[in-house]
């Protein structure tokens, strides 16, 4: 399960690059492949603070490892909220507009 998880985490980070690379190009592409991912991400990101909730019912996990995952969700999901929210505003509008080719002549 460990090799899974680091697995997961790795594939994650690629996609994280690869959106984030997408995005600098001014690709709308990239653009909305972030909206479904963000909203996909805060979904799981909303679940996770849920759970972690659970765990301070739950005895034997440590007071640390509970506050640890509360914050870390609830970071997660403002930052990929305030994401969306920057490529939702119309100065990023201009930002993802095609630029005219230069022609030869």
């Amino acid at each position: 399960t460990q090799a899974l998880s680091i697995g997961f985490s790795v594939v994650l980070s690629i996609v994280f690059v690869v959106l984030a690379l997408l995005l600098l190009r001014g690709s709308n592409g990239g653009r909305i492949a972030t909206w479904v991912v963000g909203g996909i991400w805060l979904l799981c990101g909303f679940c996770g603070l849920a759970s972690s909730f659970f765990l301070l019912v739950l005895d034997g996990i440590p007071g640390w490892l509970t506050a640890y995952s509360i914050a870390s969700s609830a970071l997660s999901v403002i930052l990929f909220i305030a994401i969306i929210v920057l490529l939702l505003l119309p100065a990023s509008n201009d930002y993802f507009k095609p630029k005219p080719r230069e022609q030869l002549y």
